[in-house]
């Protein structure tokens, strides 16, 4: 029984959907901003964006919209040079 319970489970969750949202009612807020961050290191480069905005009682609400990540090239890079592909990797879909 344990192994049609397993098998109904991992179907189930194949079809489980989560609506994604990224702040409650965007239609009735007063202020909206899109916030980038980027960084970089020896080893990868990242970015990642999140949506604020106010409602009109002031009320701030953040929600997630993106994040991204790579592997920094191995060799030849410096520092700011690393950050500047951030900064690329931040603007680029």
């Amino acid at each position: 029984m344990s192994g049609n319970l397993g098998e109904i489970l991992l179907i189930a969750i194949e079809t489980l959907r989560i609506p994604r949202t990224y702040v409650p009612y965007l239609s009735k807020t007063a202020t909206k901003e899109l916030h980038v961050f980027s960084d970089a290191s020896e080893k990868a480069i990242a970015a990642v964006a999140y949506l604020r905005t106010t409602d009109s009682s002031g009320e701030p609400n953040i929600g997630f919209i993106l994040g991204k990540a790579k592997v920094a090239p191995t060799s030849g890079h410096t520092i700011p040079r690393l950050e500047l592909s951030a900064a690329v990797l931040a603007v680029l879909r």
